[in-house]
């Protein structure tokens, strides 16, 4: 009868829940939260890698319709030049009305598109999805868009006066009012500049 009792209340000692440290929960969550934090502060930062009044790099970059080009080749005309890629979903979205304002300001204001790690058939099957027109070259390993722009921020647009320096990078999407807005008011007024009026 002992045995019994004996072996019913081992029974019922390995039946019972074991009691968990609540320390790795409690240290994942931070981690967690810490995640989250740093990732907002990045998506919401707006700012440049590359200081505003220096040039853009001296890189030459290929571009999707065949040969090279370089910043400096656009100098002389104020320059958007916006990163974008198939995968980022903000990008698609904003990419009309980048290519509306290269034809509302074509001739006063030149607008290149930087494909950022991207394969060359996706970027090409977005141009024609989302009718881009404008000039578009190749960041394969994303150097030109950590340089200049806030890294890991897409879509980032920058924003170079007519004497070759930045003005400005928008880090995150860009509204097509504020695109306007950022023409007339930064670069348009980069030509008066230019021309000495």
């Amino acid at each position: 009868m002992e045995r019994d009792i004996e072996a019913t209340a081992d029974d019922e000692a390995d039946n019972l829940p074991t009691r968990r440290s609540p320390i790795p929960w409690l240290v994942g969550g931070f981690l967690a939260l810490l995640t989250g934090f740093l990732l907002i502060d990045a998506l919401t930062t707006d700012d440049s890698t590359l200081p505003a009044g220096d040039p853009p790099p001296e890189v030459s970059f290929e571009l999707i319709d065949g040969g090279t080009t370089t910043f400096a080749d656009f100098r002389g005309t104020p320059t958007i030049v916006n990163f974008f890629a198939s995968w980022c979903a903000p990008c698609i979205r904003e990419l009309p009305d980048i290519q509306a304002a290269s034809e509302t300001y074509a001739g006063e204001v030149n607008v290149i598109g930087l494909s950022v790690s991207d394969r060359l058939e996706d970027t090409r099957a977005l141009l024609v999805e989302t009718g881009v027109t404008f000039p578009v070259g190749l960041d394969p390993n994303g150097s030109i868009h950590r340089e200049i722009a806030d890294l890991g921020v897409m879509p980032s647009t920058a924003f170079i006066a007519a004497d070759g320096t930045l003005l400005s990078v928008q880090a995150g999407t860009i509204s097509a009012a504020d695109l306007d807005e950022r023409i007339r008011n930064e670069l348009l007024p980069t030509i008066e500049t230019r021309d000495g009026s």
